[in-house]
């Protein structure tokens, strides 16, 4: 039986439509390219981060890579 905060958490999970999936990974691509990324576009990425384990997971692996490739850059 789940308790009511696991049936919000999921309840909250299920809110990334289609449409929200592409452009929130059209974004974090963008940034892990390290090209122009808006403040309203992190903004965005950071609501659903907050809700969706799946969004935080993403976020944070393009940060993991943005931050290696510019790491990698300063080496060469």
């Amino acid at each position: 039986m789940y308790s009511k905060l696991e049936k919000a958490d999921q309840l909250i999970n299920l809110t990334l439509n289609t449409s929200s999936r592409i452009r929130i990974q059209e974004i974090l691509n963008r940034l892990t390219c390290v090209n122009e990324v808006t403040l309203e576009e992190r903004i965005y990425i950071n609501k659903f981060a907050t809700k969706n384990q799946n969004v935080s997971s993403w976020l944070r692996k393009a940060s993991r890579i943005q931050i290696q490739d510019q790491i990698s850059n300063q080496i060469d």
